[in-house]
């Protein structure tokens, strides 16, 4: 993705039109590549469950950062977005990979996974399009199933990408209420992921548990 003046200004200024852009461009290689980070790197420390509940998390961690005013101010729109997104992307993972493992050292060759993201792509195999069909299947069922409180919850946080306070604001709740029913959302997914079972043949297979989180300001 290549910046124009006028772009880079709207982007440094917050123009939501803009990160919007920017988000739809990159969240699908952001989530592949963190996902295969996960598989790849989570040991024994995590299980495939707990990785398909913290991922959508972690996604949204990436872009937060990225959106972060000081972070949008710094980039300088030389370079393609992508190297400055990937280096983002990889220390939101191993941040999360060493709090999970318990300190251990992250394997040197995690950057030559998050240089996917500068590329444009991501590793993928038929065995994680398998595994992606029969995730989605589990969670197009649980959202089918969702009350009405958490899919209006689902839809501000994760759709539209508001904030707690703006989801608090235009829910007509309080703050603490949209975290509950945000907590709520990742814990029932986490429960049909659990009663599904990992994929057949696939014991540590990941891949997008629901619709990606849009940024938050």
């Amino acid at each position: 993705m290549r910046w124009a003046a006028g772009l880079l200004a709207r982007f440094r200024s917050g123009d939501a039109e803009v990160l919007d852009g920017v988000y739809r461009r990159y969240v699908d290689v952001v989530t592949r590549v963190v996902g295969a980070a996960l598989r790849r790197y989570g040991g024994g420390a995590i299980t495939w469950r707990d990785a398909a509940a913290d991922l959508p998390d972690l996604v949204q961690e990436v872009f937060a950062r990225a959106f972060d005013p000081r972070t949008r101010k710094r980039f300088d729109g030389v370079r393609d977005y992508g190297p400055f997104l990937s280096q983002i992307a990889r220390n939101v993972t191993v941040d999360y990979l060493r709090r999970r493992r318990r300190q251990e050292d992250i394997p040197g060759d995690v950057d030559q996974l998050f240089e996917a993201i500068a590329a444009g792509v991501a590793p993928r195999d038929l065995g994680e399009e398998i595994a992606e069909r029969e995730t989605m299947r589990v969670v197009a069922d649980y959202m089918a199933n969702l009350p009405p409180e958490l899919r209006h919850a689902h839809e501000m946080l994760y759709v539209r990408g508001l904030s707690e306070r703006e989801a608090a604001a235009a829910l007509g709740v309080g703050r603490q209420v949209v975290r509950t029913l945000g907590a709520r959302l990742r814990e029932g997914l986490r429960r049909a992921l659990e009663a599904e079972g990992p994929p057949a043949g696939q014991p540590t297979r990941l891949s997008t548990p629901f619709e990606q989180p849009k940024p938050v300001d």
